[in-house]
């Protein structure tokens, strides 16, 4: 298992929020050591990694769909807009397609995973920016794309 300290000699991971800048600018993040967050996703991972996990949220390869709907299945948030599940968040997109996504970020990187179960699409980013925001308009701006070569 890859710990923070190989990690930190392929990437180097940024942050701009306090405690790891006190003004605001982009300073180098500190060494984590991501053991100790393993039960709550603390783990090393590609974003290739990310879309095959992705992936396996579809049909029921990977899990049962009985599963899947009880882990997309919202227990907090809007009822019919958009709602949190077990670690995911489920809604509709601009379009009314259904789409299910887990958002990570810590010291050093941020994450995004979408899937979008009617599509067969799954789309997974990481970056080395720390608390990076991803606004919503432009994360929609990089999956339709996708979506509509899916159309």
């Amino acid at each position: 298992m890859e710990t923070g300290a190989e990690f930190q000699q392929r990437a180097t991971p940024y942050d701009y929020v306090t405690p790891y800048s006190r003004d605001g600018t982009v300073q180098r993040s500190p060494p984590n050591d991501f053991s100790g967050r393993w039960a709550s996703g603390g783990f090393l991972t590609t974003a290739e990694d990310m879309a095959r996990f992705g992936q396996g949220q579809i049909g029921d390869a990977f899990l049962d769909g009985s599963i899947r709907s009880l882990l997309f299945r919202p227990v907090s948030g809007l009822p019919g807009v958009a709602g949190y599940g077990l670690g995911w968040i489920s809604a509709r997109d601009l379009h009314g397609r259904e789409v299910h996504f887990h958002f990570g970020a810590g010291s050093g990187s941020t994450s995004f995973l979408a899937v979008y179960p009617e599509q067969g699409l799954v789309v997974a980013m990481i970056g080395n920016l720390g608390h990076a925001k991803l606004p919503f308009t432009r994360l929609v701006g990089i999956i339709e794309p996708f979506l509509a070569a899916r159309s």
